[in-house]
């Protein structure tokens, strides 16, 4: 058996999976967000649930929100402290007498579309997750691109290509959490996606009440609409979108690039996105399949699991 972990900001999702890759059993627990023992007991009492129940060793993956420093092991997660700064699967390795695999979530998420998914028969994958922030990986023939410093894929922190800034020069740069400014998550996600709302609802009408700042399944409602301010915003958007993949398909040339998160269901990022990246591309080369994952909220956990999968 395969088990998977998808380890959240406010919770933990445990997934069993045969070797056919069935789900035949799933539970969601809150995360502890501030005591690790507390995290730790939490795993190891499903894991060892399920070997009771199941009569076998499973074995183990987590998908965790975070990167992995690449000198100690220790995961690096803001937006969970009871994980952040702890070596997970050194520690839980010793609880469980077995080996536990760990991976960023976007990751998870990636690998699980290449087994059955929208990115079944893919030489080179890439998954951007359209969420809250950007997130993003590489698959090549179902195996994930960790790199150096286990930081492939982080294309939500690249900065903006300069030619937008060129094309909107109103358009406002950004700081990121990382520290960085202009990244691509500050403007192509579900939070860049409202904050460009916002800013062009100011300089357009002068002023934004908080009534009046639209989130990201508002805004696209009011694109569909044909509302002033929202097919500014959703220009903009698909425009900086389709520079930074359009930089993406030189470098990796992928065959697909799958789309998760809240707004991967927007149709725009499948007819009218494509037609925006063939400027970015050599006029020869053939655009990537864009495609809507099949997993949705499921491919972190059953990504985690497909850790372990030969």
């Amino acid at each position: 058996m395969y088990y998977g972990f998808d380890i959240g900001g406010t919770k933990i999702e445990f997934s069993v999976y045969n070797t056919a890759l069935e789900c035949v059993f799933n539970e969601r627990i809150p995360a502890p967000t501030e005591d690790y023992e507390e995290l730790l007991d939490a795993l190891d009492t499903f894991i060892f649930k399920a070997d009771k129940k199941f009569g076998c060793k499973g074995l183990v993956g987590i998908g965790y929100p975070g990167v992995m420093d690449a000198e100690t092991n220790a995961l690096v997660c803001s937006n969970l402290p009871s994980l952040h700064g702890h070596n997970l699967q050194s520690d839980l390795q010793k609880r469980i007498n077995r080996d536990v695999k760990v991976q960023n979530d976007a990751n998870c998420f990636a690998l699980s579309e290449c087994y059955k998914g929208a990115a079944e028969n893919a030489e080179i994958a890439i998954a951007v997750t359209l969420g809250t922030g950007l997130g993003g990986a590489i698959c090549i023939n179902k195996t994930i691109l960790s790199g150096h410093n286990f930081g492939a894929g982080e294309f939500g922190h690249m900065a903006i290509p300069g030619t937008m800034l060129q094309c909107y020069p109103d358009l406002p740069v950004t700081h990121c959490g990382c520290g960085g400014h202009s990244c691509l998550e500050t403007y192509c996600s579900g939070t860049g996606l409202a904050a460009l709302y916002k800013h062009y609802k100011i300089h357009m009408n002068g002023s934004c009440s908080e009534e009046q700042a639209l989130k990201g399944p508002d805004i696209i409602t009011a694109y569909e609409a044909n509302e002033m301010v929202a097919v500014k915003t959703v220009t903009v958007f698909l425009d900086i979108l389709a520079a930074a993949l359009g930089s993406l398909i030189m470098a990796l040339d992928p065959n697909v690039i799958v789309f998760g998160g809240g707004l991967a269901r927007f149709e725009a990022l499948y007819s009218i996105l494509p037609e925006k990246m063939d400027a970015y591309v050599f006029s020869n080369m053939k655009l990537p399949a864009l495609k809507q994952a099949e997993f949705g909220g499921e491919g972190g956990v059953r990504g985690a699991a497909l850790l372990n999968y030969k």
